[in-house]
């Protein structure tokens, strides 16, 4: 059997074997067939396959490209790093490639540079896998290599040219921000960042810009769109999606930016955001002045209006605008439309301004008139000043306009106060030498009229002396009126004041006037009803009314008329504004006016002057018209005229209502003289000749009589010795006037009965009222019988304890 065997078993193994062969031929074609496709596959990729051995060094290289060729000598039996020239103990980057190597891990994308045999560089990026044997042994690395030289090129081309960009947006003082089609970020500058800190985290390159918003949103970094956000979200979409050239937008921070955008070619959006926080700020701050310059001016009443001298173009102010009442939305300012606006006397002015402006001279000061659409006329004043550039050529007119028309009139109204207070203080200066003249000629008269009066009563039989002493006694009279006269100018004559029906007493004074006016002249009469009463002195009133009637009269040789009217005025404070003296308040006025020649306003400026006149000499003392100024002023009332020549003359005469409760009163009538019964009398009188006079009169007359010159020697008198009665001057010398010597002799001693006189009544007479014995007050010069009566009732009391 085992012959058998071995025999059958030869050749039964050919057949196998040519089996095996032929196994063997078709994987070696297949093999072959699978390296031809992977070489051409690494041509037509640009890539080349190798292999290396357990030590890393080169064993094949598959590939025909031309890079490969480039570098292929020499690679075969060495190391990767050998080949880079590179030291893997002293590089990093190939320290742990090797590392990977020796670790047996696959790699991949390596990139490292090898020379050229055309002295270049190549840059090979290669990746690569470990091999293994049957059994599990490393064998080697198998893997795959490309050249990344131009790739790298344009890699770093484009690193280069996206650093420019960005270094360029870097330095664009705005923020830059570049969207695709898609609206996803492409790239943006840190400023962009910067606008938008609420959203900087996740404003990357890549993300969407709905999707910046709604990070935003989930952050609660946007708080106006909470309970509207897709709203809110649409809205931000829709500005993002605006092509307008500009806009302007308010952060959230209260930051301000200027938005531009600008599609470009490819379809990408270039956004640009200005911070123009501080150009708002100065805008809003510039606005704030001009308003604040809009004001001033309003409150001011000052406008102001620029010209350009190249454009004719108008700039006005608000104010300006109101000065000339009409409205910016439908005047346009040009010249010409502002020159319609100019009275046409005026317009040669601003012709001749815009001449000045045309030499290029400042245009200065300037006043004219205009005429407002709602037809009143306005002056204004204007200062004109001419703009120019750096090398002093005109550019602008500008000017301030203002309403001045009020302030003329005011200063108008200063002048005639002015003038007025001027008046009123020469006419003060005047009352007083006068008033002081007349006090000295009331003494000198005093003493003539009183010893005339002894002289008198001494004659006995003699009729031819006693004619002589009545004519000496008539012109003394005379006299003593001039005196009244001077007083009653002066403001310093001794008034009866009652309180007077005017209407009655106008009524009376008219039938008195006719006689002395004339039968070429009519009066005419027009008495309102329910006149207010007032208080004043009758006497002095009808005497004012006559001086008024004679002038008429001597305005009007060849007769006319005259009208006297009364009725109820109230004097407010305008009109006391413009008028110094007067005090506002209820008066009654009665007003004289006649048809006769006028005057002009040089006279009636003089007219109250004492001895100033018009008529010829000898036939008026120029005192008439004084002594009803006087009295008015003395009334705490007022007097005006008006008057035109070849028209006529009014005078008004104001006189103050008397309280509502006073009743007009007569005159209490006159008492007989008596002689005295021996009653003491204590004279106080500084000047000699006055009080020798006295003390004889009063001797005369029945009565013991003492007399010291000053005050203070009446009071030590008063002390030693009983007196009936203190018969004082009022102004003395000496510190202690009559006034004060009766209210301190009236403490002291009750009983004491008191009678003042004075041909010069101070203000201060009028204190004689408050004295408890209510003094009576005698005015020199005074006769004999006047002396005696004005005695017997201070001695006795009086029922209407009025004035002499």
């Amino acid at each position: 059997m085992a012959q058998t065997g071995k025999t059958s078993g030869s050749p039964c193994h050919r057949p196998a074997l040519g089996s095996l062969e032929r196994q063997l031929e078709e994987r070696g074609a297949a093999l072959r067939e699978c390296e031809d496709r992977l070489r051409d596959i690494a041509e037509l990729s640009g890539e080349w396959a190798w292999q290396t051995d357990r030590e890393h060094r080169f064993v094949e290289i598959f590939g025909d490209s031309a890079p490969l060729a480039a570098v292929r000598k020499g690679i075969v039996g060495r190391t990767r790093w050998d080949v880079a020239g590179a030291d893997p103990q002293t590089d990093p980057d190939w320290g742990r490639h090797k590392a990977d190597l020796d670790a047996r891990r696959p790699f991949r994308r390596f990139r490292y540079a090898v020379n050229t045999a055309e002295g270049g560089r190549m840059l090979i990026l290669s990746s690569g896998k470990p091999l293994f044997d049957a059994q599990g042994n490393f064998a080697g690395y198998r893997g795959t290599a490309k050249d990344e030289t131009a790739q790298a090129e344009a890699w770093e081309r484009r690193e280069a040219a996206e650093r420019l960009l960005r270094e360029a947006i870097e330095g664009i003082a705005g923020g830059i921000a570049i969207w695709d089609g898609e609206e996803r970020l492409v790239l943006c500058n840190e400023t962009y960042r910067r606008m938008y800190p609420d959203s900087a985290p996740w404003i990357v390159r890549g993300i969407r810009f709905e999707d910046a918003l709604r990070h935003g949103l989930a952050r609660g970094h946007y708080p106006e769109a909470v309970g509207c956000e897709e709203e809110w979200i649409a809205g931000r979409l829709r500005a993002q999606r605006s092509l307008e050239d500009a806009s302007e937008l308010q952060l959230s921070d209260g930051r301000w930016v200027l938005s531009t955008k600008r599609r470009m070619p490819s379809g990408w959006v270039a956004a640009l955001r200005i911070d123009i926080t501080a150009l708002k700020q100065t805008q809003m701050a510039l606005r704030e002045s001009r308003d604040s310059l809009e004001r001033a001016q309003r409150v001011a009443h000052i406008g102001s209006m620029s010209r350009s001298l190249a454009t004719d173009e108008a700039v006005w102010s608000e104010e300006a605008f109101r000065i000339f009442g009409v409205e910016p939305e439908s005047f346009e300012p040009t010249t010409d439309n502002m020159l319609r606006l100019v009275h046409p006397d005026d317009r040669a002015i601003i012709h001749e301004l815009q001449a000045r402006g045309r030499q290029g001279l400042d245009p200065g000061s300037f006043e004219c008139r205009i005429l407002r659409p709602d037809g009143r006329e306005r002056l204004i004043r204007g200062e004109g000043l001419m703009m120019r550039d750096v090398r002093g050529e005109p550019l602008w007119v500008t000017a301030t306009v203002q309403d001045v028309t009020e302030a003329r009139v005011a200063q108008r109204r200063e002048r005639e106060l002015e003038q007025q207070l001027a008046q009123s203080q020469k006419m003060e200066a005047i009352g007083n030498l006068t008033g002081g003249m007349a006090h000295d000629f009331n003494n000198l008269l005093g003493v003539v009229i009183g010893n005339l009066d002894l002289v008198r009563e001494r004659l006995g039989g003699d009729p031819e002396t006693a004619e002589i002493v009545d004519e000496a006694l008539e012109a003394a009279w005379r006299g003593a009126d001039l005196t009244r006269r001077l007083l009653a100018f002066a403001r310093r004559q001794p008034l009866r004041p009652a309180t007077i029906d005017v209407n009655a007493l106008v009524g009376n004074t008219v039938r008195l006037l006719q006689r002395l006016l004339g039968e070429d002249i009519e009066i005419g009469l027009g008495l309102a009803e329910d006149i207010w009463p007032v208080v004043a002195d009758p006497a002095q009133l009808e005497a004012s009314l006559a001086n008024l009637a004679t002038n008429a009269r001597d305005a009007m040789p060849s007769g006319g008329r005259l009208s006297i009217s009364t009725r109820n005025r109230v004097l407010d404070a305008d009109y006391a504004a413009r008028n110094a003296d007067v005090t506002p308040g209820e008066y009654v006025l009665i007003e004289v006016s006649d048809t006769g020649a006028g005057m002009s306003q040089q006279t009636i400026k003089r007219i109250f002057e004492p001895f100033f006149t018009t008529k010829e000499p000898g036939k008026g003392t120029g005192l008439g018209l004084s002594m009803v100024f006087g009295f008015l002023k003395q009334s705490k009332g007022h007097v005006s005229v008006y008057s035109e020549a070849g028209v006529g003359t009014t005078f008004r005469l104001y006189l103050p209502r008397a309280h509502p409760e006073a009743a007009p009163q007569a005159a209490a009538p006159a008492r007989t003289a008596e002689r005295g019964a021996g009653e003491r009398v204590l004279v106080v009188e500084d000047d000699l000749a006055v009080r020798r006079v006295v003390v004889r009169q009063l001797g005369d007359l029945g009565y013991g009589v003492a007399a010291v010159d000053r005050a203070a020697a009446a009071l030590e008198l008063l002390e030693r010795e009983r007196f009936d009665l203190l018969f004082t001057d009022i102004v003395m010398p000496g510190g202690l006037d009559g006034v004060e010597l009766a209210r301190l002799a009236g403490e002291r001693w009750p009983a004491l009965k008191v009678l003042l006189t004075s041909g010069f009544p101070d203000v201060r007479a009028g204190n004689t009222r408050s004295l408890a014995d209510g003094p009576r007050l005698l005015s020199k010069p005074y006769s004999r019988d006047e002396l005696a009566h004005a005695l017997r009732v201070a001695l006795e009391g009086s029922e209407d304890g009025g004035r002499e």
